[in-house]
């Protein structure tokens, strides 16, 4: 028996010609027309990807980050400032309320000492509370009748006791 062998099947190669004639030859770089849509995706992402890091590591981030600090820190101190002043105004008006009321208080203790005095000394203490009263008044606006001074021991002690009390 003698074996024959099947003639080859040529199997039709199609070959693409350039518009010149000439066929193509196979070059090193991957032509977009053969990738696949998954593949291209993946290249435009990681492209993106390096991009962006390519962006922030030329220090941009960094400064916009250091520029919001400082501007949180100047805040705060501008704040931290203001809270400040405000507690020294409420101080200081708590020292001038505190100097007032006590400076009150030792005025009522003298009128109340002088009313006992005069209680003792003299009979109608309406009349000397009075004069006391206007003798006071007369030293505050610094003109006092000095005749009435001489003769009056309550209207002596009002101009006396004011004149005391504003350090005169």
């Amino acid at each position: 028996m003698v074996k024959t062998t099947p003639p080859k099947v040529q199997s039709p190669k199609i070959r693409k010609v350039n518009q010149g004639g000439a066929p193509r030859t196979k070059s090193p770089k991957i032509r977009s027309e053969h990738v696949s849509q998954p593949s291209r995706k993946t290249n435009q992402s990681r492209a993106s990807v390096a991009i962006k890091q390519k962006e922030t590591s030329n220090g941009k981030g960094g400064i916009i980050f250091l520029i919001i600090l400082g501007i949180l820190f100047g805040s705060g101190y501008i704040s931290m400032k203001k809270e400040e002043a405000e507690w020294d105004m409420a101080q200081k008006q708590y020292r001038i309320e505190s100097r007032r009321k006590a400076e009150q208080n030792e005025f009522r203790a003298r009128e109340e000492k002088r009313k006992k005095k005069e209680g003792q000394s003299s009979n109608s203490s309406s009349s000397s509370s009075s004069s006391y009263d206007e003798g006071s008044d007369d030293a505050y606006s610094g003109d006092y009748d000095e005749d009435r001074y001489d003769n009056d021991e309550s209207y002596r002690d009002g101009v006396d006791d004011m004149l005391d009390e504003l350090g005169e």
